[in-house]
């Protein structure tokens, strides 16, 4: 194989690569469109539900959001971002 013929072949490798990538970013771009919009809603579904803050004591049957698997800080944010007025759900 001749250098030129190598050299063709690489730069359509590369091409190929950079295109692939292209669309990735885009993919990307979508996947953190959809993971903001599920955390704001949360966020709402947080700031509506009766939830108790910290340990819950052995005779209380009330729900804090460690029973949930979310963490206090999760759990602020997403609700500072339920509070943003205007923005898209």
């Amino acid at each position: 194989m001749g250098l030129r013929l190598r050299l063709r072949c690489l730069n359509r490798v590369a091409l190929l690569l950079r295109s692939k990538q292209a669309k990735n970013t885009e993919a990307e771009r979508r996947a953190c469109e959809i993971r903001l919009r599920a955390e704001r809603k949360a966020g709402a579904l947080l700031a509506s539900m009766d939830l108790r803050p910290g340990r819950k004591s052995k005779r209380s049957n009330d729900t804090t959001i460690s029973d949930l698997g979310i963490s206090k800080d999760q759990s602020s944010k997403w609700q500072q971002l339920a509070a943003v007025p205007g923005a898209r759900s």
